[in-house]
């Protein structure tokens, strides 16, 4: 099928994010190619622009917006639906986080198009997705001659993008967003932690911490490894243990980090989907039937406030042996 490509990026801090550059791996992984134009939203993008323009050789349509929060809303989804126009088949893809899953189904209604949500592959026009909370992966065609599909990214998967032609970047004004609903601002977590996608090494937090006086284990526990992030349960998220940007799974964030250690962690299905890129999960519970230990490589059947501090005593000292040889 003679189809069109498209990929809605972001911007945090005038920079591109993690997610925009793994859309761009996820495209010429899937079709051979690169995207045949990117929609990047931004207030102070205009660098990130023309370095996304520069490693994909796509054009890069910059919808400038005066205000800084640059939130998702109706007149952006017009303003994309507008450039996109009638025409050939095509397919958008946004990343499966806020931005991507409050955008996404207001484009689709423009462009009458389907719209699949927690997408992993794709290939022509067929698309394989997770379903159910991520216990069964679903392989669609659509119907539709156009389709917008959230995608769970992973920076696992960059490609080393470097186009050897660099693609335009046309500036549009875009339209304020409409006064019924309004982004007022963003609160940086309150742990100060790496950014989870990027993290080789994440530490989460569950119920079975026994509460929050404990998180200062975890906390301790990332610290001693370098890109690091301490991530949480929604359990955990929802009793105000850490901030909801920490949060885990279908309803929070997918991650890949090369070691998930996962600590009074039940394992709930809608949690377990979220780590499905980790290279390898330690699972730490009292409860020797808790689920997680169906997705673990290595089982702790511990209480945790006896083993978080056993392991990082000896983690120090095997650190500080290292740095007397």
């Amino acid at each position: 099928m003679d189809m069109r490509v498209y990929i809605v990026g972001e911007t945090l801090g005038g920079r591109l994010t993690e997610e925009t550059m793994d859309l761009a791996s996820f495209v010429h992984s899937a079709y051979g190619r690169m995207p045949d134009a990117c929609f990047l939203p931004s207030c102070k993008g205009d660098d990130a622009a023309h370095e996304l323009a520069g490693l994909t050789g796509s054009t890069v349509h910059l919808l400038r917006s005066g205000d800084d929060l640059c939130p998702p809303g109706r007149a952006l989804a017009e303003k994309i639906a507008a450039i996109i126009g009638e025409g050939r088949p095509s397919a958008v893809f946004l990343a499966q986080r806020f931005f991507g899953l409050e955008l996404a189904p207001m484009i689709a209604l423009l462009l009458d198009a389907e719209i699949l949500t927690g997408v992993v592959a794709a290939s022509g026009w067929r698309f394989t997705r997770q379903v159910y909370g991520g216990r069964f992966v679903e392989h669609t065609q659509p119907a539709r001659d156009r389709v917008v599909c959230t995608v769970f990214t992973s920076p696992r998967r960059h490609v080393a993008l470097e186009h050897p032609s660099r693609g335009r970047v046309l500036v549009h004004e875009a339209p304020p967003a409409d006064d019924r609903a309004r982004l007022v601002g963003i609160l940086e977590p309150a742990v100060s932690t790496s950014p989870l996608p990027e993290a080789e090494v994440i530490v989460s937090a569950g119920r079975g911490l026994g509460g929050k006086e404990n998180l200062h284990l975890v906390e301790e526990l990332a610290s001693l490894f370098p890109r690091s992030a301490v991530g949480a349960s929604r359990g955990a998220c929802d009793l105000g243990w850490l901030d909801y940007s920490r949060q885990i799974g279908t309803t929070g964030m997918s991650v890949s980090p090369r070691l998930y250690i996962a600590c009074g962690i039940s394992g709930a299905v809608q949690h377990t989907a979220g780590i499905r890129g980790a290279q390898t999960v330690i699972a730490v519970n009292i409860d020797d039937q808790a689920p997680i230990f169906n997705v673990a490589h290595i089982h702790v059947v511990e209480d945790l406030k006896t083993f978080l501090p056993a392991l990082i005593d000896e983690m120090r000292k095997a650190m500080a042996g290292r740095n007397l040889g």
